[in-house]
Formats: structure tokens, C-alpha cells, sequence
């Protein structure tokens, strides 16, 4: 147990550090470094021309294919839909049969995709890249996934991007998907907000890039890039967007220990969502910050707000959210008991306290 007067923070983090991998950006197609069946007999040049020949005839290229039919769209290209999936929630990708031999070995939720363009083209070779889905969409057929390597070819897409992909019919095999042309616009959705939404997009990736802080000058990219487009939201962008901008602007703040402020954006975003899990946890676990400052930091009204707001909030996800595996693992860690046999001379006086606002506090790196 991590208590309040000797670390920064107790982290619960259920996402992993990213694979160590080739990026794969022009290995020839049926490599064995790639783990995947061959495609075709023959030298690796006829490979990678039939492939892109197919991706050409068929949809794979961005100048010819579309990620959805006339009548159908996937959800992601109605909403946002930023975020990985949590533990326990639904993922129907990791017993698809079809993405056998093209799963990351010991990470089943990363696969490599074949991407197609205009560079492949001329070099008569497509690009392999590996994804981490995060959606997939049963009625259109297309997986929503994050990019995570960075192109070689000027595909309009960068790593930590949203893309989608599709098995493809001929080549049995995941295939990248385009809208009107574009990889990068694929993933996800239109927008009345346009210059808005494209630097919410950039605040996304600098995020995804922050690795739960582990990349601090991509945090702070974060932070430059989506502090003044949060100030100057137009009425235009929609509750979506916004919802996204304040939790994710929050999520950067409260890495860098901006905590007051990182509250705001919390309550912000929960203002648009009052159902948002992740929201209600990250406000919690900014506000345990708050109530565990060293006695005699904060003036006696200040300590006594921090407080009543904490206990608010905790009754709120104990109420809405109490059944939640994550939550009650979080919660039962903070209010153990036995974290009263650690508590130093300082806090002695306070145990009262502790009991009500918990022996430590916490991070929530769930999102």
C-alpha cells in the first residue's frame, strides 16, 4: 500500500507497455520474421507485386477504397471512440479465426495489417504495420485499431493514429480500409468543428504518445495543444468532441501534477457524461490528492472543501460503479485496514481522517 506522506501515487494501470517489434516497414511480404503464412509461392518480389495488385483491384488502395457500404457505417464513424477497451469488456477479435498468424505473439490484441498507397505502388511492395484493435464493428465487417508504428510511405496517417482495417476476401488477410481515399480519416468521424476537431485529434495522438506519462514531452504537447482549443471550443463541435478534449486534456494535467486544474476538466467531462466510468475515477483520484496534503498545508476551509468534495464523489462511484472489478480493487486497496500500521507520527492525529478519505492515493490509468 502506497500511503499519502511517502510516494507520489498508487497506480492502477491495467494497459501494458508497448511490444517490442520490428517496425516491418518494407520487410517483404511472407517473411518468416513476420510469423505469417506466405502468401503466394515464389520470390518475395512476386509477392509483394501480386499483393498490391490485389489491394489495387479490390479496395486496398486509399485511391480506391471505402471502409463502409452505401447504407452502413460503423459506429466509430458516428462518435468518437479514442479510447482501448478495458479488462473484461467485450473482445471479439482475440477468438476470430481469421486473424490467426497475424497476431503479436503473448499480445492478442495487436495484429499486422497491410497497408497500400501510392509509394507502394511504385515499389511494388505494400506495408505491413502493426494495429491494437479496439472495436470491431460485426454489421460492417471493419475492425477500429491504433496505429503503432509509423509509416515509411506517406500514407496520411502517423503512429498512435486511428485506423480500420478489414479481412480481405481474396487475400484472406487484414487489409487497411480507406474513406473517400483516406487512411486517415477512416477512423474517424465527420465533424461541424473542423479546425477544432483536427487539433482535438492531434491533443489525441500527443496523448496516446504520453504513454500514461512515461513520454513526458508528448504530455506537454498534449497540454499546449488542447489548453487553448478546450478555452475556445465552438458551439459547433459536438458533445462527443468536447467530452473527449476535457478528459483527455484532464488525463495530461494530472500526469503532470496539475491537479487543481486537472479537476476542472474532470468535472467537465463528466458534466457531458455523467455516466462515464473513467471520468467519475479520474476525478476521485485527483480529488484523494487533494485531501492528502501534509497537515497544515491548506487553510482549515480549504482542507475541509477537498474533503467534502472527495467524499461526494466517492459516494457517487460507489453508488453508480460500485460493481465494478476495477473500482472495488481500488477502493478495498485505499481503505484497507492495515494501512493504519504504516501511518507515521505526523498522520497519527489524522486517523480520523484517513478512515473517511483512505490511507493513500491513487492515479486512474484504466483509459
Amino acid at each position: 500500500m502506497v500511503v499519502p506522506w511517502r510516494a507520489t501515487d498508487c497506480v492502477h494501470c491495467s494497459l501494458r507497455w508497448r511490444a517490442s517489434r520490428p517496425q516491418l516497414k518494407r520487410d517483404p511480404l511472407g517473411a518468416t520474421s513476420l510469423a505469417c503464412t506466405p502468401l503466394i509461392a515464389g520470390n518475395m518480389r512476386t509477392h509483394a507485386t501480386t499483393v498490391f495488385l490485389l489491394l489495387a483491384l479490390v479496395g486496398g488502395s486509399p485511391s480506391r477504397s471505402r471502409c463502409q457500404t452505401r447504407e452502413i457505417e460503423p459506429p466509430w464513424r458516428t462518435y468518437l471512440m479514442p479510447w482501448l477497451t478495458h479488462a473484461g469488456q467485450p473482445r471479439p477479435w482475440r477468438t476470430d479465426r481469421r486473424l490467426a498468424g497475424y497476431v503479436e505473439q503473448g499480445y492478442p490484441d495487436d495484429v499486422l495489417v497491410l497497408f497500400g498507397g501510392a509509394d507502394s505502388l511504385k515499389g511494388q511492395k505494400a506495408e505491413g504495420m502493426w494495429v491494437t484493435v479496439t472495436a470491431y464493428d460485426s454489421t460492417s465487417g471493419l475492425f477500429l485499431a491504433v496505429l503503432r508504428n509509423q509509416p515509411y510511405a506517406p500514407l496520411g496517417i502517423d503512429e498512435d493514429d486511428n485506423v480500420v482495417f478489414r479481412i480481405h476476401p481474396q487475400l484472406k488477410r487484414p487489409v487497411a480500409a480507406a474513406f473517400n481515399g483516406s487512411y486517415g480519416d477512416a477512423g474517424w468521424p465527420p465533424t461541424a468543428a473542423p479546425g477544432f476537431f483536427a487539433m482535438l485529434r492531434q491533443g489525441i495522438r500527443a496523448y496516446r504518445l504520453g504513454n500514461n506519462g512515461h513520454n513526458p514531452p508528448e504530455i506537454d504537447r498534449c497540454i499546449s495543444l488542447l489548453t487553448p482549443s478546450m478555452e475556445t471550443a465552438p458551439s459547433s463541435a459536438r458533445r462527443d468532441e468536447a467530452f473527449v478534449g476535457h478528459f483527455t486534456l484532464g488525463r495530461c494535467l494530472a500526469e503532470k501534477y496539475q491537479t487543481e486544474v486537472a479537476i476542472r476538466h474532470f468535472r467537465a467531462a463528466i458534466s457531458l457524461d455523467t455516466n462515464d466510468l473513467d471520468s467519475h475515477m479520474a476525478l476521485l483520484a485527483e480529488l484523494s490528492v487533494m485531501t492528502h496534503h501534509r497537515p497544515g498545508e491548506l487553510a482549515p476551509g480549504d482542507e475541509q472543501r477537498w474533503e467534502r468534495d472527495f467524499l461526494e464523489e466517492l459516494a457517487i462511484v460507489g453508488s453508480q460503479f460500485g460493481q465494478d472489478p476495477g473500482v472495488q480493487q481500488v477502493l478495498t486497496m485505499l481503505f484497507d485496514p492495515a494501512g493504519e500500521a504504516s501511518v507515521d507520527s505526523v498522520w497519527r492525529p489524522y486517523l480520523p481522517k484517513l478512515r473517511r478519505v483512505g490511507y493513500g492515493v491513487f492515479r486512474w490509468k484504466q483509459r
